[in-house]
């Protein structure tokens, strides 16, 4: 893991694919996807929630029980915007980018689904 941060405030962690993989796979992971409904129908993580950066509350993150909170978009950008303010803004803590988003996932060769026309028609 490696951390990404602004002069003056606290860094980000960030966590690659493969390690996030085996985070969730161990059952200590919550993670939410914060882009918009356009790309998720493209393409989605099986069971991660969508959670649109442009719409995005706090109120609306499951609930973590203690468990550190990974962010994923499609590329990293929005996702570590969305941490940082959950750190910095909202005083929120364990909260990590994942480096590459979905791509990243997708390149990778981890499970990827979409919705179907009638799914995104609805």
């Amino acid at each position: 893991m490696t951390a990404l941060s602004d002069a003056n405030l606290p860094a980000i962690p960030e966590i690659d694919v493969h390690a996030l993989t085996a985070r969730m796979q161990a059952g200590d992971a919550v993670v939410i996807d914060v882009r918009e409904d356009e790309e998720w129908d493209e393409m989605h993580v099986p069971g991660i929630p969508l959670l649109p950066m442009s719409e995005f509350e706090l109120d609306a993150v499951p609930e973590r029980a203690g468990k550190p909170l990974f962010i994923l978009c499609r590329s990293g950008v929005r996702s570590l915007a969305v941490a940082r303010r959950l750190v910095h803004r909202l005083g929120q803590t364990d909260v990590y980018n994942v480096t590459g988003g979905i791509l990243a996932w997708h390149a990778a060769g981890y499970p990827v689904e979409s919705a179907s026309p009638q799914e995104a028609a609805a």
